[in-house]
């Protein structure tokens, strides 16, 4: 185990992201995983890149032990696990929205 970093964390600063892209339905589909830490607070952050170029974005707090263990270098597993699912399990962004149009009641002649 690496020794804990003698820094405060009131002083401590790191951001990181990572480009992914993958093949989905055949069209490529990109997404983004940032992390930033600004005196002691962080957050995790997914944002998915649709094909059309539409950006869809989900964002969570980091817990302490999180943020504990980015400041000492260690590895976080499942850190973003579920996020990119839920984004994606949304309404679709590429298909059309259906409105239905009610028709309204007019007098019969």
């Amino acid at each position: 185990m690496l020794e804990k970093n003698h820094e405060p964390i009131e002083r401590f600063m790191y951001k990181s992201s990572e480009m992914h892209k993958d093949i989905l339905n055949g069209k490529h589909q990109a997404h983004m995983n940032i992390i930033e830490i600004k005196n002691g607070e962080g957050k995790k952050t997914v944002v998915d890149i649709l094909p059309s170029g539409k950006r869809r974005k989900t964002e969570k707090k980091l817990n302490k032990k999180e943020v504990e263990a980015i400041r000492r270098r260690q590895f976080v597993p499942d850190l973003f696990k579920g996020m990119l699912f839920n984004l994606r399990n949304m309404v679709d962004a590429t298909e059309p929205v259906r409105k239905t149009i009610k028709k309204k009641k007019g007098r019969k002649q």
